[in-house]
């Protein structure tokens, strides 16, 4: 009878020790973050061909015309376990260039000029989006999205600096701190190969707005092996009992 009371005691001490062990080994909270933002755009370049670049008023992109002025609306997602894919070495400056970029993380960004009907949509672009995390004297995050659509390529970058170090080493952050940065741009461009002469638009714009509009949790794995520890924790003391009944 002793026995028994002294084996369950037992295993029920090990189950914990091993709960206790797992939570602990848990890696920090991971969510999917939903930022909205508005931009006006503020810079327009132009190149035809081997012409060099000249700032335009206005471009004309799939039949619709981008003005200096105009406001541009949409939303990223940006997911917090995104696996690393490169780093670059710390420079004689102090900067560390790290990329994250994953098949498996739900980046995606989306947005349209309010003026016409020219969207982009980053769901089917042949590209992976790519968050590049700088740290340095100003430590910024730059989120990069390309897309293939009617037949041209577009390209887009998302840009938050800040002033010291905001960011926590090269770690993904857990949220783009929008408290503290310096600035923050938009920069949207298009390159048509198509015809006989190559042509691209860059725009650039400052951000209006940005804010955090949701939150979504992601599972980790922890909670499985958690869950699984439970299971075969509480299926090894019942087979313990009936052992020694």
């Amino acid at each position: 009878m002793h026995y028994r009371i002294i084996t369950t005691l037992t295993m029920k001490t090990l189950l914990t020790s091993a709960l206790i062990g797992i939570m602990i080994a848990l890696p920090a909270k991971a969510d999917i973050l939903t930022y909205s933002f508005t931009a006006k755009i503020d810079t327009l370049i132009e190149q035809s061909g081997t012409i060099n670049p000249i700032s335009v008023s206005s471009g004309v992109v799939s039949g619709e015309t981008i003005s200096l002025g105009n406001s541009v609306k949409g939303s990223f997602t940006y997911d917090t376990t995104t696996r690393l894919s490169s780093w670059q070495p710390e420079q004689p400056s102090g900067a560390v260039y790290v990329i994250y970029s994953d098949l498996r993380a739900a980046n995606a960004v989306n947005f349209s000029f309010d003026q016409n009907n020219l969207r982009f949509n980053s769901n089917g672009s042949w590209s992976l989006p790519k968050i590049w995390l700088t740290n340095s004297n100003y430590d910024s995050l730059a989120y990069w999205d390309s897309a293939y659509q009617d037949s041209k390529i577009t390209h887009l970058r998302l840009h938050f600096v800040g002033n010291g170090d905001i960011f926590p080493g090269n770690a993904l952050p857990a949220t783009i701190p929008l408290d503290k940065l310096l600035f923050s741009s938009f920069t949207y461009e298009v390159s048509d190969y198509s015809g006989a002469t190559p042509w691209s638009l860059y725009a650039h714009g400052k951000f209006s707005s940005i804010e955090l509009t949701s939150t979504t949790p992601v599972p980790e794995p922890g909670m499985y092996l958690m869950l699984l520890a439970g299971l075969a924790g509480m299926g090894l003391v019942a087979r313990c009992r009936q052992m020694h009944r």
